[in-house]
């Protein structure tokens, strides 16, 4: 049996926890290690036969590294002979598996768990110098990792680059550059750069606003369709009215847009001009600012925009807490407590169904919590007049009208939107 080395490195130090060291007496400072193994080992089976005095070296002892002999001892727990060699293989599993172990959580510091992607929280910045803002899950960056995650998941990826190669996709962009040249081509540009002061002749107006009340007003009835028509003549007879001018060029950037992509860039720049009437709008904070705030959300639920949809839904749901829209026993009421007329209790009525299902809608879609703070099943708002707008009046419902199919499917469409969500 070789005898070990009995150098002060090597020494093994015993202390006695009953007895504490005085405070005046300070701690020895530790021994720095100098690479050699902490653990003691076995001497080797040549060097037990030789007699011979082993050492605790690496891969090998000093007398076998010496004689160019094997160098292995024998392990009483798993009662075989093992090379010495093993520990430096066991070392470098250690490393090879600590280095996985760091690319993987690099990898993850970029992917999390769907749990984290559906519901943790983010900060985001609107503007290159804005303020950062919780938004929760809300930027949309949930839903593109949750499809990363799956398509790593269902390949032998281990990082969205090998997903998509970065050469594939600089493959991709020069193609879509090369198409989108083509006088023939039919990938057509969604941004406009200038604004489109100018309105279309009033001819195609009419026909623009036709597309959106059958397109758009018939799921979601945001405009009383007799007011707003009477307001287009008003713009085209010169009224500098913030809102009404801000309606009619939303309704007509959200028509171009329902109507054919081609006309997508001129639709943008009619949704940046009516931009310059937003402020003075939304200044108001009546029932008008609201039916703006839902005009954008619906383009930019067509298209996508210089705004996230998320963030104009979200005002629009905060504006119908603060005009008593969410509760029945005050949208009848106005901000004096006064009785509002038939018209206005009937258009505050539809903007909270169809704040209510674009929030619930994002919220879903999104993964971020509602906006109101109760469920669906605690809302006691009615739902508003299902006969035509022409019998909907200020002075009230004029008799004689029936039920019509596109407000009853609206209706049907509210319905199933708090119910899915």
């Amino acid at each position: 049996m070789a005898t070990q080395p009995t150098s002060e490195v090597n020494r093994p130090h015993f202390t006695n926890s009953w007895n504490n060291p005085s405070p005046q007496t300070p701690p020895e400072p530790e021994p720095i290690p100098d690479g050699r193994i902490a653990h003691t080992l076995t001497a080797c089976t040549r060097c037990r036969q030789r007699k011979s005095r082993c050492d605790p070296g690496i891969p090998k002892c000093t007398p076998c590294e010496r004689s160019n002999a094997k160098c292995v001892y024998f392990d009483s727990a798993r009662k075989c002979t093992i090379p010495r060699s093993y520990i430096v293989s066991l070392r470098e599993k250690a490393r090879r598996l600590e280095k996985e172990l760091e690319d993987v959580e690099k990898d993850f510091q970029h992917a999390a768990d769907a749990e984290l992607m559906v519901r943790g929280p983010g900060r985001i910045r609107f503007k290159e110098n804005d303020e950062a803002r919780f938004l929760g899950a809300s930027s949309g960056i949930a839903i593109t990792r949750l499809v990363m995650e799956m398509a790593k998941q269902n390949t032998d990826s281990k990082s969205i680059k090998d997903v998509v190669p970065e050469l594939t996709a600089q493959e991709i962009k020069q193609a879509f550059e090369l198409e989108s040249s083509k006088p023939t081509s039919k990938v057509y540009p969604i941004f406009s750069p200038n604004l489109q002061h100018e309105l279309p002749p009033k001819p195609t107006t009419a026909k623009l606003v036709d597309i959106f009340m059958v397109k758009v007003q018939a799921m979601l009835p945001t405009l009383h369709e007799p007011t707003f028509r009477q307001e287009v003549e008003n713009v085209f007879n010169g009224s500098e009215d913030p809102s009404e001018n801000f309606q009619l060029r939303m309704v007509i950037a959200i028509s171009m847009q329902k109507m054919d992509p081609y006309y997508a860039v001129l639709a943008d720049g009619h949704y940046l001009a009516a931009l310059t009437y937003l402020e003075p709008t939304l200044r108001r904070m009546d029932l008008k600012s609201l039916q703006c705030l839902v005009l954008i959300g619906q383009y930019s639920m067509l298209t996508p925009t210089r705004t996230a949809a998320y963030w104009v839904v979200g005002m629009a749901s905060k504006l119908c807490q603060d005009l008593g829209l969410t509760e029945e026993r005050t949208i009848t009421k106005g901000p004096n407590g006064e009785d509002l007329d038939p018209l206005e209790v009937d258009m505050r009525r539809r903007l909270f169904w169809i704040v209510t299902s674009m929030e619930l809608g994002l919220s879903h879609s999104l993964g971020r919590p509602s906006c109101y703070s109760v469920s669906h099943d605690h809302v006691r708002v009615k739902f508003f007049e299902l006969v035509d707008d022409k019998y909907i009046t200020p002075n009230g419902i004029i008799p004689g009208g029936k039920p019509i199919l596109r407000k009853c499917l609206a209706v049907h469409f509210f319905e199933n939107a708090t119910t899915t969500a």
